[in-house]
């Protein structure tokens, strides 16, 4: 069995090497064939070429470079196609999706078509500044509503799969939004779920490209448009 992990990166140049070096331990460790998947979209930081120095010394890291910034569900679509194993990992790549717990992913996909590493169920948690919480929550609380979702967390962008199905469900997102149109696909077509509970890390080095009041609002229109069937 191996598996490949899929890192979109922007501006990730602080992060990128520590993230790289854990995921592959965590995977030869527990005896998992894996590689590192990087798609970066021209970070001016200098991310792809630290990218590209971190593959020539190990095999197992391969990198994707992309023009410009296109969006993150567009970089899980790149990476997926250029992953050399079946099963795939998605996270972020700014250390707050644990390594540690993607053998517990992958090992759960015997008995799940998806795999959810979960903030929010039973044992997951999420540390951060009071207000994002708080709008993170809701904002998930929301679109699971409105899709009648059983997943806890359908806005983490923490998952295992095999990516013939992703690619089979035919993401037409562009950026994190995606994982509400993976999700409500799946459940369409009667695909399990399950969830791994962790504790998300809020960042603490480089900066969040995402704003949280954007964000929500393009989950939330996504979420309606679902809905709606369109």
């Amino acid at each position: 069995m191996g598996v490949s992990v899929i890192l979109p990166t922007y501006n990730e140049s602080e992060n990128i090497a520590a993230l790289s070096e854990s995921l592959l331990s965590v995977l030869s460790s527990h005896g998992i064939a894996g590689e590192v998947v990087i798609v970066d979209d021209n970070s001016p930081d200098g991310t792809g070429k630290i990218a590209d120095t971190l593959s020539k010394i190990d095999r197992r890291m391969r990198v994707v470079h992309r023009p410009s910034k296109l969006g993150l569900a567009t970089a899980i679509n790149d990476g997926s196609r250029a992953a050399s194993y079946e099963i795939i990992v998605t996270m972020d790549s700014d250390l707050s999706h644990p390594p540690s717990i993607i053998p517990r992913m992958v090992s759960a996909l015997d008995g799940a078509d998806i795999v959810v590493g979960s903030r929010y169920a039973e044992g997951g948690r999420m540390e951060g500044p009071l207000h994002k919480i708080i709008l993170s929550r809701m904002m998930n609380s929301f679109a699971r509503w409105l899709l009648g979702l059983d997943v806890k967390d359908c806005t983490g962008g923490f998952h295992a799969l095999k990516k013939t199905l992703f690619q089979e469900l035919d993401i037409k997102s562009v950026g994190g939004e995606y994982d509400l149109e993976l999700l409500y696909k799946a459940k369409e077509k009667g695909y399990t779920v399950e969830e791994i509970p962790f504790t998300y890390k809020y960042r603490e080095r480089g900066e969040s490209k995402t704003s949280l009041l954007k964000a929500g609002t393009i989950y939330l229109l996504t979420a309606a448009r679902l809905a709606l069937g369109s």
